[in-house]
């Protein structure tokens, strides 16, 4: 093998959600996976991880010629390439002062390093023969750091030609999250909770089988207490700052949205309808379908056979939507709607055992976020507008959160 290029890749536009050590964890798994494959036979290490990331030069770019430990070298080019997709500056920070940074994943690395090296090895082809046939290939190890629930993933692509010519590509997808808690409890996908454009809330329990008299907030009734807030705000903030007398009252004033209201019906309604479906006969197999579609959605993105890989303290474990349905029609269900902290009502479908322990299958809350003053919106406000009096107030956003459980992982787990 001539050299192996890695290669990282900026896009510049802003998160809906703020970066974690999970987004961290995706740029290591993807440089260890990159480094095993560069290294192969031998395994990669955290310094392995440290060097790839810390090498990039200028152009985002690192080449290496490697001394491969079992002698095999291409008569042509064949290359490794780390394509790592970054929006947060927090992201880029880390990675600038990785060899301090990795630390923030102590607890997992070891996992990540495992779990790395031994998805090289399983790749489902033969890399001696890749890496000795003469033929030019390439292996693009693809990651989307901080992408939020909607897109947190790493693609590894293997494009092969074997001795006759004939090219082969195998990819390998994967969907990483990082359990920092240990609560088992794991953030998949999210939707949005107000419809402007992109769907709401019932075309959102539509997606898991619900019907019936599902309600949708009113994008009027949502701009009307925005107009509320913000003037709430604006006339209370003083030297840019607001008291938390005036804050606490925004809270208040935040769990009057319709949005948090109409959640908490079509919760209700779900819940009822899906534990009235498990006890009819005939349509209990519906629901099972319906909540099978509905992890393909969330959970795939519709891509058959993506694979959800968590790193906790005590390693890693992979589970996918595919073997959730082989073992779905073994476990008996139940759905409650559960008030939360807000006093808005989330759906749990829990898997209930014979001795009467559950285990929670999937969460969907309402997450708020904005409807606040923000200090970092006041001054650049008053940056922009020097002349006028600025407005500190931060919009409100809904966002219904899809979460797995314990029970999901036991059902789902390869």
């Amino acid at each position: 093998m001539r050299f192996t290029e890695f290669k990282l890749v900026q896009r510049q536009q802003q998160l809906n959600e703020g970066y974690t050590a999970g987004d961290l964890a995706e740029t290591v798994w993807g440089a260890a996976v990159a480094a095993a494959f560069a290294k192969y036979p031998a395994a990669s290490n955290e310094q392995d991880i440290i060097s790839v990331i810390s090498n990039l030069d200028n152009s985002l770019t690192w080449t290496q010629n490697p001394s491969r430990p079992d002698g095999l070298e291409g008569k042509l080019t064949d290359r490794v390439i780390f394509t790592n997709s970054i929006n947060m500056d927090a992201h880029k920070a880390d990675l600038a002062n990785i060899t301090k940074s990795i630390a923030k994943i102590k607890k997992q690395l070891p996992g990540i390093i495992a779990d790395a090296n031994a998805q090289v090895k399983s790749a489902g082809l033969d890399l001696k023969d890749i890496f000795a046939n003469g033929k030019a290939d390439q292996i693009v190890v693809g990651a989307e750091g901080g992408a939020d629930q909607k897109g947190t993933k790493v693609d590894v692509s293997i494009v092969h030609k074997d001795a006759e010519g004939k090219q082969e590509v195998k990819r390998l997808g994967y969907s990483l999250k990082t359990d920092t808690g240990g609560s088992g409890v794991m953030p998949v996908s999210q939707a949005p909770g107000l419809n402007k454009g992109s769907g709401g809330q019932v075309d959102f329990f539509k997606g898991l089988g619900i019907e019936g008299e599902l309600g949708e907030p009113s994008i009027e009734d949502n701009e009307s207490l925005e107009d509320k807030m913000r003037q709430y705000v604006d006339a209370n903030a003083s030297d840019g700052k607001l008291d938390s007398v005036y804050e606490k009252e925004l809270r208040a004033m935040r769990r009057t949205s319709s949005v948090g209201t109409l959640f908490t019906k079509n919760v209700e309604i779900a819940a009822d309808q899906i534990n009235s479906q498990i006890d009819t006969d005939g349509e209990e197999a519906a629901f099972l379908n319906d909540i099978v579609k509905f992890f393909q959605t969330h959970i795939n993105k519709e891509q058959e056979g993506l694979k959800l890989l968590t790193f906790d303290a005590k390693g890693s474990y992979t589970t996918t939507v595919e073997k959730f349905a082989e073992n779905v029609r073994n476990i008996t269900l139940r759905a409650d709607a559960v008030a939360d902290s807000s006093g808005v009502k989330k759906l749990l479908v829990k898997a209930r055992d014979e001795d009467g322990t559950e285990s929670l299958i999937v969460e969907i809350r309402l997450k708020f976020s904005g409807g606040r003053f923000s200090g970092s919106k006041y001054r650049a406000a008053l940056k922009k507008n020097k002349n006028d009096l600025p407005s500190g107030y931060e919009l409100l956003r809904y966002t219904i959160v899809i979460s797995t459980g314990p029970g999901y992982k036991k059902s789902a787990t390869n």
